[in-house]
């Protein structure tokens, strides 16, 4: 063991250098941020509303624009600031954190409800959407993702069966300030797109120039300039015009509503939707008369020019003092952007480059990881993300799991930067709570992608809750495997397609579980207290047992999985299970008897820099790579790691086997063991059990005596070496099942190294 601990103090002195930049409102997140907000109630929307996919656009002139990518409409325009986002996840780790903050005063915007008319003329504009959760319909309308084109956003989605590009933005003209969307309409039948609403307003329509404007104009009405008052007088006006469009497109008024009908086309059409608001109904027919032409900003979804050039870091290996060493990889952390680098997830390209994402929307790109790690270049890839907890990358295509969608991010020209933001699959609604987290991305062999859903941050029974979706190959359908899951921070994919999960301990969680996800199982999280009270949902009697329970001391707070690959020593071949809380690497010693999986975990004696969640092997060294971050529930040092574990070439005896046979418990080891040392006095072992409630967690509860808290030693009557001299068999004549035992091992190899560990066990089934 005295290796392992000269590692762990190098860890930790590469830990206590590493520092972030200012957190706050000071991190510029590009042109978009990607998050749920809460609009407040305006004298035009006098309804508050909860935009949980939103997209909030920084425009030209001090302005923004809220997108509502599930219902397509522009729920909000302001002018005076952008977002304040110093309350979120994204500048902070705080328990509670909400949404975004407009800054400013919103002028104009729409109620809750589609931004395009649907397919039916009596309901063109109800809601089609159960409980208003979700996107439209996709014969109605479909958000297929945006483009970033410098400090410009286009967004692209399809209304029908035409595809849009629509680019918000804003001019100042005088003291008035005028919105617009950029349209490219593709070929198709008519379209009709919301512009604006105001509750309770008349409206008055008019065709020409905008000095045809005139306050006495009213009623419902088809034209090229329209404007809405709420009420009689101009104090409230709000004032909208079209440029460019064909000369049968039309702006309509009806009920509060300006919206413009777009005419069967056979090719494409570019157009203008100007929109402002004002008092004075000759200044806003100036402004109104200031925008210019409509530009083809099709020409904008090729590729934009580089924003964020490129940085370099030095990295520093570990002491090879022992069979695994932790070397560090830099974070750009002292960048230009102030962006504060909180690894959640990363994956390899095929040529080793690596990719990570960061709690607060970024994804940067390494290269040159090499063997010594002396120059390591940085690349920003894309920012504005919704929580990219998750990171596969597939045939060199970079995949990552928002709370708003699996997105696809395209270089499209090759800069080193992501110019196309794509929905891949939106199937996964968003409960607007701070930890309605959406973890982690594995794929199947056949190409299939997994993402974790927990529970815990909404109401029971929301849609796509407590499991794991599957996503399809091709992101067109997704289905739940699995139920009954509180917070799954991690999962993993192992050989066959072996599909696993790591649940958080909590309400309906003892302790936290390292489960096998089957379809049609239910894992034993019945709901949150906080949404459902005194009256407990019914659910089945008994939940599917665990793979192994794990006490707090083990692991208080899961990451995902990994196997190790073939050029990892001793432990080559292994299923890993990764700690947040405790900023450690478990082995998992896996058992299946019959249809039933059981084992146990240990914790391998190599500690890290802060809370790893995620671990890929890289495909050109064989070698494993962790990346973590620090909040709640951790003991992380730092706010953010990336840290490569490599195997230095020297053999050591760790667990990698654990059976349980009738009265005995069998413990393999990857190195010879010392016979002299192994002997029932270097064996001791504890059980106890836990309860199942919608407490939060549980005590430690004896066997014996179900009424007493606290565990039970237990009787060893004999423990031998066999004559590999790697497996001990420790005879336990009462073995039964149990929710836990530790079994606790003092040994020597065959080098007279101390060989000291805890397994904790879980046996379902005794054969």
């Amino acid at each position: 063991m005295r290796t392992f601990i000269l590692l762990f103090a190098v860890c930790l002195g590469i830990a206590g250098e590493v520092k972030h930049p200012p957190q706050g409102q000071g991190m510029p997140f590009g042109p978009a941020v990607h998050y749920f907000v809460e609009l407040p109630a305006t004298e035009q929307q006098p309804e508050k509303q909860t935009i949980t996919k939103a997209v909030s656009v920084r425009l030209s002139a001090n302005a923004g624009a809220l997108f509502d990518s599930e219902t397509l409409r522009y729920a909000a325009w302001w002018t005076g600031g952008y977002v304040d986002l110093t309350g979120t996840n994204i500048t902070r780790w705080v328990q509670g954190a909400g949404g975004p903050q407009i800054v400013g005063t919103i002028v104009a915007g729409s109620p809750m409800g589609p931004g395009v008319a649907g397919p039916s003329t009596a309901k063109a504009w109800s809601d089609p959407r159960t409980r208003g959760i979700g996107d439209l319909p996709s014969a109605w309308g479909k958000y297929l993702g945006s483009f970033r084109h410098g400090d410009r956003v286009v967004f692209h989605y399809r209304v029908g069966t035409s595809e849009i590009l629509d680019a918000p933005d804003a001019l100042q003209s005088g003291t008035t300030t005028v919105f617009t969307r950029t349209l490219h309409v593709g070929a198709g039948p008519a379209v009709t797109l919301l512009v604006a609403e105001a509750t309770n307003a008349t409206g008055a329509i008019a065709v020409g120039a905008p000095s045809a404007m005139k306050a006495e104009d009213s009623g419902d009405a088809e034209g090229t300039i329209a404007w809405l008052d709420r009420s009689l007088s101009e104090a409230t006006r709000t004032a909208a015009r079209i440029v460019g469009a064909p000369a049968k497109a039309r702006l309509a008024i009806h009920a509060g509503r300006i919206a413009v009908t777009l005419p069967a086309r056979k090719e494409a059409l570019h157009l203008t939707i100007a929109l402002t608001t004002g008092n004075d109904a000759a200044a806003l027919a100036t402004a109104l008369a200031t925008v210019p032409a409509p530009t083809d900003i099709s020409a904008w979804c090729n590729g934009g020019p580089a924003q964020w050039p490129a940085l370099t870091t030095t990295g520093k290996r570990g002491a090879d003092n022992g069979p695994y060493a932790v070397d560090t990889i830099t974070l750009p952390t002292d960048n230009p952007w102030k962006s504060w680098i909180r690894p959640i997830a990363h994956d390899f390209f095929s040529d080793g480059r690596l990719a990570i994402s960061t709690m607060s929307g970024d994804v940067w790109i390494a290269s040159g990881i090499d063997d010594g790690l002396t120059t390591i270049t940085w690349k920003r890839f894309a920012s504005g993300l919704f929580e990219p907890l998750g990171m596969k990358i597939v045939d060199d295509r970079l995949f990552v799991t928002c709370r708003d969608a699996l997105t696809r991010l395209d270089d499209l020209n090759n800069d080193g930067e992501a110019d196309a933001y794509v929905a891949f699959n939106r199937d996964i609604p968003v409960w607007a709570k701070y930890n309605d987290f959406t973890m982690d991305l594995v794929t199947d062999r056949a190409g299939n992608f997994y993402i974790a859903k927990g529970g815990h941050g909404a109401p029971v029974g929301f849609p796509q809750h407590a499991t794991i979706v599957k996503i399809s190959k091709d992101g067109s359908r997704s289905e739940a495997v699995g139920a009954g899951l509180r917070t799954p921070s991690g999962i993993g994919m192992g050989p066959g397609d072996l599909l696993t999960s790591a649940d958080n301990q909590g309400h309906w969680v003892p302790v936290c579980r390292l489960d096998v996800i089957r379809p049609g199982k239910w894992y034993g999280y019945v709901g949150n207290p906080q949404f459902y009270g005194k009256d407990v949902p019914k659910h089945p009697a008994t939940y599917e047992p665990p793979l192994c329970w794990m006490p707090m001391t083990a692991d208080n707070c899961p990451g995902s999985q990994v196997w190790a690959g073939d050029k990892w020593g001793p432990l080559s071949g292994a299923m890993l299970h990764l700690s947040y809380g405790q900023s450690t690497v478990l082995a998992v010693l896996p058992e299946k008897v019959g249809d039933t999986w059981q084992g146990g975990v240990v914790t391998l004696p190599l500690k890290f820099a802060s809370g790893i969640m995620r671990a890929r092997v890289n495909p050109t060294d064989g070698q494993l790579y962790v990346s973590g971050l620090k909040g709640w529930q951790t003991n992380a040092g730092v706010d953010g790691c990336l840290q490569r574990v490599r195997f230095t070439g020297t053999d050591a005896a760790l667990p990698v086997g654990l059976t349980a046979k009738k009265g005995e418990v069998h413990l393999r080891f990857s190195a010879p063991l010392d016979p002299d040392t192994v002997n029932a006095d270097s064996v001791s072992v504890e059980r106890w059990n836990y309860t199942w409630t919608g407490a939060y967690g549980s005590a430690d509860v004896s066997v014996a005596d179900p009424e007493k808290k606290g565990r039970d030693p237990v009787t060893i009557s004999g423990v031998r070496l066999e004559a590999d001299k790697r497996t001990v068999v420790i005879a336990i004549p009462d073995l039964k099942p149990v929710m836990q035992q530790a079994i606790t091992v003092k040994f020597a190899d065959a080098t007279g190294e101390t060989v000291k560990f805890t397994i904790y066990q879980t046996i379902n089934v005794v054969p």
